[in-house]
């Protein structure tokens, strides 16, 4: 499951909700990876405790300083963006991170926990110090194949939760708006993060099996809905026909997709965004 990341300046009601979310989700799951921006790291020469990951590091800490949470649940620590270091470079980081795992535990009973945690986490046993940690590219692929092998074989095997062929417990006009979103997140790249939202207003099977899909994308500023639109409507175009390509893929039909995009500067306070995301309106 994909859930929402852990940081540290939280301002708004939707960044305590992905905050409560992540925290949440880490104490139901059977594992927890850690992804480390290892080049992050590397230009800092150390990891900063006013940092993000030495927060995070801290609330682990105090997670699995719980008997039952050290015993079963392991840490994988992966270090991400490793293609942008030399050999030197990564093992400073690696010294770097097994200091600052360190220091986020100094204040437990059991020092640790977390570096006991990161070694089962590996498939070892925990000796000496000794930590290892997962160094991957996630843009290039590397090291990946090996990460999701030991990960597999540290889930515990049980029935499915779903039929085989039951692809998601989402309705599908909420996964039309997951579509729509994701394209436009991979259009804009960083420019929006989490400044726009998705609505799936209209969704309806006409007689000749096609899809009638109305949507709208809400933005909280006129600046953001220029972008969105783009120049002589070239970006609001390009993102139509990457959504509804997907869709039809879906669907197995032809579908008619319809995109407004307005200005609404308090979307983020709207209870019915939460619920369509499995977020805590109160988180």
């Amino acid at each position: 499951e994909d859930r929402a990341c852990v940081f540290q300046n939280v301002h708004s009601r939707m960044d305590r909700a992905m905050v409560a979310s992540a925290w949440h989700s880490g104490h139901d799951a059977d594992l927890i990876a850690l992804v480390i921006d290892a080049a992050q790291i590397a230009h800092d020469t150390l990891v900063k405790e006013s940092s993000d990951l030495f927060a995070i590091l801290k609330a682990l800490a105090k997670m699995y300083g719980r008997a039952k949470e050290s015993k079963t649940k392991p840490l994988v620590l992966v270090l991400n963006k490793t293609d942008l270091l030399t050999d030197a470079q990564l093992e400073a980081v690696r010294d770097s991170v097994k200091s600052a795992i360190t220091t986020a535990s100094s204040e437990h009973e059991d020092q640790a926990v977390l570096l006991r945690a990161a070694a089962a986490g590996a498939g070892a046993t925990y000796v000496d110090d000794i930590i290892r940690s997962f160094s991957v590219s996630a843009l290039k692929g590397s090291g990946c194949d090996e990460l999701v092998r030991v990960l597999a074989a540290q889930m515990p095997r049980g029935p499915y939760l779903f039929p085989e062929d039951f692809p998601t417990d989402m309705p599908m006009r909420s996964v039309a708006a997951e579509v729509t979103r994701e394209k436009l997140m991979l259009l804009l790249k960083q420019e929006l993060p989490y400044a726009v939202a998705v609505e799936t207003v209209d969704f309806k099977e006409r007689d000749d099996g096609s899809f009638a899909i109305r949507q709208n994308i809400l933005v909280e500023r006129n600046s953001q809905k220029l972008i969105v639109v783009g120049k002589s409507g070239a970006m609001i175009k390009k993102l139509g026909i990457a959504a509804r390509e997907e869709m039809q893929a879906m669907l197995d039909a032809k579908v008619h997709l319809f995109l407004d995009v307005k200005v609404k500067r308090d979307w983020k306070e709207s209870k019915q965004f939460y619920d369509s995301w499995g977020l805590a309106y109160d988180g």
